[in-house]
């Protein structure tokens, strides 16, 4: 369908605005190569081509619209994913102490290889004293995979359903930290909602947020090598002060850059640069 409305578009000379959500990642690019390599070339990549604007998620997103589409010589504009900010304001978390055993969430697919499961149960294996609680379902793509992990999970990590509304800012609230290692990551609302929650977090140094949370010292950003990463987490569980600041700096930051209002104003202003040009 959304095929369809572009070659219309084209063919009335209507200028359209696209945006890939991440899915021009290498490593997104990489799953079913031949499929997608044959779509690209026959389809996907003359849309970009001449499109009128490209939006993607964050700035490092960018050289894979360029890699993808070298023809494209449009504007390429980086706007984020909106949250909620009215229910991340209502989500009320205490003072950070550190408990004897600190409860470590994750919340969104259980995709084995591109949001590392298997790194978040390495990690959750060298930190005996934590718990990991995972919350979401397993994807097709898990489906043989999951399954097989399963069988060498550690005590301390708890699987559960997918959580919304109430039910998720109560677990948002009553965690200690948040935790991803995905190994590849356009965007995630998870981790921008866990930060608007007062949540402390902690990323892998392979999403496309990480250079915005280190820069701003926003949370941590770990390795994928499991015990390296588990050793920074430690130390970060025994530092209450640092905790504390990343939840307050982290808060703020995104109530102010990812809320509705603000995101919604700068796609206006892109459509109305696209439709100039």
């Amino acid at each position: 369908m959304l095929v369809r409305i572009c070659s219309e578009a084209i063919r009335l000379n209507i200028p359209y605005v696209l945006t890939p959500h991440g899915g021009l990642a290498p490593e997104e690019l990489g799953r079913n190569r031949f499929k997608k390599s044959l779509y690209s070339a026959l389809v996907e990549r003359a849309r970009f081509e001449k499109a009128h604007g490209i939006t993607v998620l964050t700035s490092i997103e960018e050289y894979s619209v360029r890699s993808f589409a070298p023809r494209y010589l449009g504007p390429i504009m980086p706007i984020a994913n909106p949250i909620d900010v009215e229910f991340s304001r209502a989500i009320r978390r205490g003072t950070i102490v550190t408990k004897s055993r600190p409860k470590l969430i994750y919340l969104g697919r259980l995709d084995v290889i591109q949001k590392g499961i298997d790194i978040l149960f390495a990690i959750a294996g060298a930190l005996p004293n934590i718990e990991l609680h995972l919350y979401g379902e397993a994807t097709a793509r898990s489906k043989t995979s999951l399954p097989n992990l399963m069988r060498s999970k550690p005590k301390n990590v708890f699987l559960h359903d997918p959580v919304f509304g109430q039910q998720k800012a109560k677990v948002l609230s009553e965690a200690d930290m948040y935790l991803q290692c995905s190994r590849w990551e356009g965007f995630s609302i998870s981790i921008v909602e866990a930060m608007a929650a007062g949540l402390p977090i902690v990323i892998s140094d392979t999403m496309n947020l990480a250079p915005l949370i280190e820069s701003l010292d926003l949370g941590l950003v770990v390795p994928l090598e499991a015990e390296a990463a588990a050793t920074m987490i430690s130390d970060a569980l025994e530092n209450p002060a640092k905790l504390s600041a990343w939840s307050k700096t982290g808060r703020r930051h995104a109530l102010e850059q990812f809320c509705g209002k603000k995101i919604s104003a700068e796609y206006v202003n892109f459509y109305q640069q696209a439709i100039s040009s």
